[in-house]
């Protein structure tokens, strides 16, 4: 049985615990009231950067957030916090002062510096930092995600084919997945709390 490591919560029946605790976090905006709010009418989002009217979709967006027991000012210095295998080098990445340095250093780490199943493992935490994090403790940015109706979500990074759709287009734009597997989530808890 996994516990919060910040107030000793037993996880939830039929959910793996998450970093992220509804005990001692904030409020949940998979269980707050549904907020009408006016949804897109478009069949596409492209985001890459943080700034503009979906700029809020972007890992570097400014947003305080709670992993585990530590505060990380974006869900960048997070996820590149979670890379190292140096507690030093953790602590330049979480402090470091833009989201873009917190990229850079993960970005350029040796080998030997990097957690060995990393691979493994960072789809999962990008996931419970998107669903777990971002959207649940901000319930104005959940309603911004859930705005975007059905539309397919896409981050246009010219640079990564992974997490975006890199230069040719065609890359497996894992963010994009997950933040819309957040959003059907979210969608459905709020719809049910409706109920």
């Amino acid at each position: 049985m996994s516990r919060c490591p910040r107030c000793g919560a037993e996880e939830t029946a039929g959910d793996e615990f998450n970093a992220c605790c509804p005990h001692c976090v904030g409020t949940n905006p998979f269980n707050a009231p549904l907020v009408e709010a006016p949804i897109k009418d478009v069949k596409e989002i492209r985001f890459y950067s943080s700034k503009g009217e979906y700029g809020f979709l972007s890992n570097f967006y400014p947003c305080r957030i709670y992993f585990g027991i530590e505060v990380f000012e974006s869900v960048e210095h997070a996820y590149q916090s979670c890379k190292p295998n140096d507690s030093a080098i953790i602590e330049w990445i979480k402090n470091a002062p833009y989201p873009r340095l917190a990229f850079v250093a993960g970005h350029n780490l040796f080998q030997k510096d990097i957690i060995d199943d990393w691979m493994e493992v960072r789809v999962k935490i990008m996931k419970n930092l998107l669903t777990c994090c971002k959207f649940y403790q901000h319930p104005d940015l959940a309603d911004k995600l859930l705005a975007t109706g059905d539309a397919v979500l896409i981050e246009n990074s010219p640079i990564d084919s992974f997490w975006g759709v890199g230069a040719d287009g065609e890359g497996e734009n894992m963010l994009g997945k997950l933040l819309m597997e957040a959003r059907k989530k979210l969608k459905k808890e709020r719809e049910e709390e409706r109920k």
